[in-house]
C-alpha cells in the first residue's frame, strides 16, 4: 500500500509483546493484547489481522 501511496517505508524485524508502536507515534497495534483494561492512555490503539 505505501508504494501505491509514494509513502517510503523499511521493515524492521522487531521482538515485540503484545503490543508495538508504529514508527514513533502514538499509535499502537494491540492485535494480541486481549486484556481488561489494557488501554494505554494517549494512544491510538489498533486491532491489525
Amino acid at each position: 500500500m505505501g508504494d501505491k501511496l509514494g509513502i517510503d517505508w523499511d521493515w524492521k524485524e522487531e521482538d515485540w509483546v503484545n503490543y508495538y508502536y508504529l514508527g514513533g507515534t502514538n499509535i499502537i497495534d494491540a492485535a494480541v493484547l486481549w486484556k481488561e483494561n489494557s488501554y494505554i492512555p494517549d494512544t491510538f490503539m489498533c486491532l491489525s489481522f
